[in-house]
C-alpha cells in the first residue's frame, strides 16, 4: 500500500520533492530500528583496482550505537566492532593472529584499505543521514541533479531508484523497498573510487544478545 500512496503523491512532484518524501519515509522507518542484522557484501574498486567482493554478517544497535562486522569470505572469522561516540574501532584479526585485538582509528590509512568509506558510515542511519546532506546540498550548491524512479529488482521486488549527481560528477545511487523503506542496494562514485554495497536478509528488531556485538 504504502508503494502506491508514493506513486499517487508523486505524480506532479518535482525529483527534490519526491527525494524530501522518501526521505522522511526512511526516517520514520529509522526511528523504529532498535537492532537489526543482515548480510553484507561490497565490491569495491579503488585505485583503478577492483577488490574481490567480500561477504560479512552486518548487525547494528541503536543504544548503544554499535556497529558490527563478522567477515564471511575472505579473511572468515574477521570481527570489528565501532561504537558511535569511540575515537577507536576494535578489529579482532583473523588467521594466526585471531586470538588478539587490535585498535584502530576509522579513518587511518590500514583500517581504510580497500575501502572508499569508513566502518562508521555503515549503519541504516548513516545512509539516510549521507541521503539527507546530498539532498540538502542539492539546493544549496549550483550543479546537483537529482533523479528519482520506480524500478523492479529480480522483476519481482518494487524499489524505488533515488541518484544524486554532484557537481564534480561523483554519483550517489540508492535503491529503497518500496514496501518497508529500508536501503538495500548503495552504488557510489567518487574521487576515492566506487563502491557497491548490498544489504540482504535483512532482519529488523530481532532482539539481539549483548554477545553477538562482542569480539
Amino acid at each position: 500500500m504504502l508503494f502506491y500512496c508514493f506513486i499517487a503523491t508523486s505524480h506532479s512532484a518535482t525529483p527534490y520533492d519526491e527525494a524530501v518524501r522518501l526521505l522522511a519515509n526512511m526516517k520514520r522507518e529509522n526511528a523504529r530500528i532498535t537492532d537489526m542484522r543482515c548480510t553484507f557484501t561490497m565490491v569495491i574498486t579503488k585505485s583503478n583496482k577492483r577488490m574481490p567482493m567480500q561477504h560479512l554478517i552486518f548487525r547494528y544497535r541503536k543504544q548503544p550505537e554499535t556497529i558490527h562486522l563478522t567477515f564471511v569470505n575472505p579473511h572468515k572469522g574477521r570481527k570489528v566492532v565501532y561504537v558511535r561516540g569511540d575515537k577507536k574501532m576494535k578489529v579482532r584479526p583473523d588467521g594466526f593472529w585471531k586470538f588478539t585485538t587490535v585498535t584502530l582509528d576509522p579513518l587511518s590509512d590500514r583500517a581504510m584499505e580497500g575501502s572508499i568509506d569508513p566502518v562508521t558510515a555503515q549503519g541504516f542511519s548513516q545512509i539516510v543521514s549521507a541521503a539527507e546532506r546530498l539532498i540538502r546540498n542539492s539546493v544549496s550548491q549550483p550543479g546537483y541533479s537529482i533523479k528519482i524512479e520506480q524500478k523492479k529488482v529480480d522483476d519481482s521486488k518494487n524499489c524505488i531508484q533515488l541518484m544524486i549527481r554532484t557537481p564534480e560528477s561523483e554519483e550517489y545511487i540508492l535503491l529503497v523497498d518500496s514496501a518497508t523503506f529500508f536501503p538495500f542496494q548503495i552504488l557510489k562514485q567518487t574521487k576515492q573510487g566506487s563502491a557497491i554495497y548490498t544489504y540482504t536478509d535483512i532482519q529488523v528488531n530481532p532482539g539481539m544478545a549483548d554477545s553477538e556485538f562482542k569480539l
